[in-house]
């Protein structure tokens, strides 16, 4: 989901608000890629090393949708960082008045983007859970990692 920013008050700059507003992008997605303890201890095996000294993470689907979610949502960052800049540590950015309103038409562009590719993941959620089942992820798929498609579009 895209939460669509909003201008957030300047507090305490006296005549900034009139000529910049602060924005705050947010974008959630489910996250493909998740930690799996088994590469770790297979790596340990194979290299003797010790536990600390690696990190394993797998791929849970190298499904072009999924990919394509990924693209859009890095796209919607990388435009809302090229028209803003850094202002507060929680990640509010500051805009100009002047550009808001291309700000707007363009970050809508970009929530188009993400929900087109979105929508067509919930589409075919069972298919890519099955392409990871019988595909590439062999002993490493564990069902548990894929949320129900309720789960997943709340």
């Amino acid at each position: 989901m895209i939460t669509m920013p909003t201008p957030i008050t300047v507090q305490g700059h006296t005549g900034i608000s009139s000529r910049a507003m602060l924005v705050d992008l947010t974008i959630k997605s489910w996250s493909p890629v998740k930690p799996d303890a088994r590469i770790v201890s297979a790596s340990m095996a194979a290299n003797g090393h010790t536990r600390d000294v690696a990190s394993g993470r797998k791929r849970l689907t190298s499904s072009a949708l999924i990919l394509a979610v990924e693209t859009a949502k890095r796209e919607a960052y990388a435009e809302s960082r090229r028209r803003t800049l850094p202002w507060l540590d929680t990640g509010a950015r500051i805009l100009s008045v002047d550009g808001y309103g291309d700000y707007q038409r363009v970050m809508q562009e970009k929530r188009r983007d993400f929900e087109d590719a979105r929508d067509a993941v919930y589409s075919s959620w069972y298919a890519i859970i099955d392409e990871a089942r019988w595909g590439g992820l062999g002993g490493l798929f564990d069902a548990s990692q894929y949320p129900d498609l309720t789960k997943l579009e709340s």
